[in-house]
């Protein structure tokens, strides 16, 4: 069973009154944490970005894990970026987070929610 993720990052943070998803948080920045936290336990995420793309894409070139796909129109809100998010999920299972849900998957909590996986990667195998 593959497991993904799609993280919806296409924002403008327009309450915060900075870019979030840059802010730091411990010694990374918010999203470099939301994306460490799902690598152990997905074999794809799609990031999907907009406002700041540059910026956030810069921290995942050549990242194992994530595939980057921009919303050319993230005014549109964030159903219009889980829509294409979601044109580029192909595992059989996936988390859906958006970009500033720092979220601490710990092993068994993600063998709950996925069913659990054969292959001893991230949860153990459910039955």
């Amino acid at each position: 069973m593959s497991i993904g993720a799609l993280v919806l990052a296409a924002g403008f943070s327009t309450r915060m009154g900075c870019h979030k998803l840059q802010m730091r948080f411990g010694q990374k920045t918010v999203i470099e944490a939301v994306i460490d936290s799902l690598s152990p336990h997905c074999d794809t995420i799609t990031l999907v970005t907009g406002h700041g793309a540059d910026a956030v894409e810069a921290l995942f070139i050549g990242h194992p894990h994530v595939h980057c796909l921009r919303n050319p129109n993230p005014a549109d809100g964030m159903l219009s970026s889980f829509v294409l998010g979601l044109s580029d999920i192909h595992a059989d299972r996936f988390f859906l987070l958006p970009g500033d849900e720092v979220t601490d998957f710990r092993q068994e909590g993600v063998g709950f929610h996925v069913g659990g996986r054969s292959d001893g990667r991230g949860a153990a195998a459910q039955d």
